[in-house]
């Protein structure tokens, strides 16, 4: 019988793919060169296989970040975090996959140390009353606390003076969240930013770096 032909896309099938799931206009002169370099010529224009179409995708002109641009300047510096894109850690403290790795606090070290800006905590009741880093309902071992505010808190600005944003996925008791609140206190002191009652406006944009 007839070999099954490779999944294949077209020129005309791309342009459709830009405008209509990429929700953008024409192609860009930089992407109809990246076709050009990477398609397979044809009578209509060249196509691509799927590897090809996935490198099309992450090819430097599909960049959400123009290496011309180079690095923001401090003058640039001042709207809400929100406004930029932070350099984030999934799961930093693991050392491996999800499922079974070791939890370590030199993960904190390590990210930290490579710029950073925002590492993640996954936190859960401890079996001595204090709580603990893990990945919920898996089998990777636990990372005590104190380890790993102490990382943090060593590291936090070895490579940037930019804020660092603790995203801490709490999954304590009530108990064990007070535990938690003042270890972060007493680890951080005044360097951890608190809301209080002048700062109101947090409540509508985030502060700027």
């Amino acid at each position: 019988g007839a070999s099954a032909q490779p999944l294949a896309m077209g020129m005309r099938e791309f342009e459709a793919f830009w405008r209509q799931e990429q929700e953008e206009g024409g192609l860009p002169l930089a992407v109809r060169r990246a076709w050009r370099e990477l398609a397979t010529p044809d009578a209509n224009g060249g196509f691509v296989d799927f590897e090809r179409f996935l490198r099309l995708l992450s090819h430097r002109c599909n960049d959400a970040f123009s290496s011309s641009r180079g690095a923001l300047s401090l003058a640039e510096m001042h709207l809400p975090l929100s406004a930029y894109f932070v350099e984030s850690s999934h799961n930093t403290y693991l050392t491996g996959d999800q499922l079974t790795s070791v939890s370590s606090a030199e993960m904190y070290e390590r990210v930290l140390l490579l710029g950073v800006r925002c590492v993640e905590l996954d936190i859960h009741d401890g079996q001595d009353g204090v709580p603990e880093l893990k990945h919920g309902g898996t089998l990777t071992t636990r990372l005590k606390l104190a380890d790993a505010l102490g990382a943090i808190r060593k590291h936090a600005f070895a490579a940037s003076d930019f804020p660092l944003i603790l995203s801490l996925e709490v999954h304590c008791s009530l108990k064990q969240q007070a535990v938690l609140a003042k270890a972060l206190r007493e680890t951080f002191g005044e360097a951890l930013l608190l809301p209080d009652h002048s700062m109101e406006a947090v409540a509508r944009a985030l502060p700027s770096p």
